[in-house]
């Protein structure tokens, strides 16, 4: 986590593979997700069913869902990095 959270000013974006359980305990890399939207980042997270309710709890309404298709993934990749930062 502390290597990923010094790179994050670096960062064009922020890819978390899982929101595991660790992230639904509030652990894990919560504080680095929160920097990062706290930056203006775009942040992509994998969430299963299982934690699919401690990760909206944390998020909020500011989310949307996006399908775990390659092309889809990579297409959202693309337009994000072309928005300006907050």
């Amino acid at each position: 986590m502390h290597e990923v959270q010094q790179r994050l000013p670096v960062a064009d974006v922020l890819i978390v593979n899982k929101f595991g359980k660790r992230e639904a305990e509030g652990r894990g890399l919560v504080p680095v997700i929160a920097e990062a939207l706290e930056m203006g980042l775009p942040v992509l997270i994998g969430v299963n069913g299982l934690n699919l309710a401690a990760f909206l709890a944390f998020a909020g309404e500011d989310v949307s869902p996006l399908s775990a298709e390659p092309a889809t993934v990579a297409n959202w990749c693309k337009a994000a990095l072309t928005k300006e930062r907050v």
